[in-house]
């Protein structure tokens, strides 16, 4: 007869335990007083991953910008060599454009070369860039 009396307190101080569990934790569902550190915690990975990728492609959008500019310069200094130049136009031209554009390009970043083609009748100078090779970026 013993042994079911300890049974049945052993039941009654579970009981008493998950009430006071289920009490606790109606308590935690309510109380908001610790979300603002929740909610740093689960936000700071996605925000800076967001703000390393804004320094990223702002990065990307500069040397992008530069690259072009530098490409223009180099267009445009062919183009005043051979108005000035009367023999052997286009070979100038080109050496011209290919030297202000490895002056001009960012430094340690971008990994390209200009292609230098003039019209038949030596009017007009494009520096087309190559099919799928936009301005590669070294590690160094």
């Amino acid at each position: 007869m013993q042994f079911s009396g300890v049974n049945m307190l052993a039941r009654v101080h579970r009981q008493a335990w998950l009430r006071r569990g289920r009490a606790k934790l109606r308590r935690l569902a309510h109380d908001g007083s610790g979300a603002v550190g929740m909610m740093f915690g689960l936000l700071v990975i996605p925000i800076a991953a967001g703000i390393g990728l804004a320094v990223d492609f702002g990065r990307v959008y500069a040397v992008n910008n530069h690259t072009q500019a530098a490409l223009d310069a180099a267009a445009l200094a062919a183009g005043r060599v051979s108005q000035l130049e009367k023999v052997n136009t286009v070979n100038k031209a080109s050496a011209a454009a290919k030297a202000y554009f490895a002056t001009a390009k960012p430094t340690n970043v971008v990994q390209s070369s200009i292609q230098f083609s003039p019209n038949a009748l030596n009017t007009e100078f494009k520096a087309p860039p190559r099919p799928g090779c936009g301005p590669r970026f070294s590690a160094s």
